[in-house]
């Protein structure tokens, strides 16, 4: 019986070295991060790509000593687009909920002439509901188009030029 437990120790050991030999992951903060997503040309768009951007030694976070800082006006615009489609959100769902009855007062007593009038204020609830989502849709789709205008502009002027004087 102690035969065959050296092996099985011998087996569990060499397990244990080759997990430390294997490298432990870089440590990153969500910062770090954050300045992988706004970097000017990235190499490849694939995952691998990402991660070895982050590895190289001649990474732009490496080398620089200041932070790369996103734009302000891709911020602003990322977040009135945010915040325009959960506005839009909110309201289509109140307008739903309005129009279906689910959002009405509750009376114990029902009369024809309440049950008029409860429908008028719903229709009216409803319409108020759907045109502030239209609202914030069209917020967010103004913002959206800004910063979609703006980054082809961009990249027209810096990342395409030079690969097309590369090329030619």
């Amino acid at each position: 019986a102690a035969a065959s437990s050296q092996p099985q120790q011998q087996q569990q050991q060499q397990q244990q070295n080759s997990l430390r030999s294997h490298p432990s992951p870089p440590k990153r903060t969500i910062s770090e991060i954050g300045r992988q997503m706004y970097r000017p040309f990235p190499s490849r768009s694939s995952s691998m790509g990402s991660y070895k951007q982050v590895r190289e030694p001649t990474s732009s976070a490496t080398t620089t000593s200041s932070p790369t800082i996103a734009p302000t006006w891709k911020l602003v615009g990322g977040t009135l687009k945010l915040l325009g489609l959960m506005g839009f959100w909110a309201c289509d769902n109140i307008a739903f909920l309005t129009g279906s009855g689910f959002l009405d007062p509750v009376s114990l007593t029902t009369s024809s002439s309440s049950s008029s009038s409860t429908k008028e204020t719903r229709m009216t609830r409803k319409a108020k509901a759907s045109a502030w989502g239209a609202r914030f849709y069209f917020v967010a789709s103004i913002a959206g188009l800004v910063v979609n205008f703006k980054e082809i502009l961009k990249h027209r002027s810096g990342g395409l030029r030079i690969a097309q004087s590369e090329l030619s």
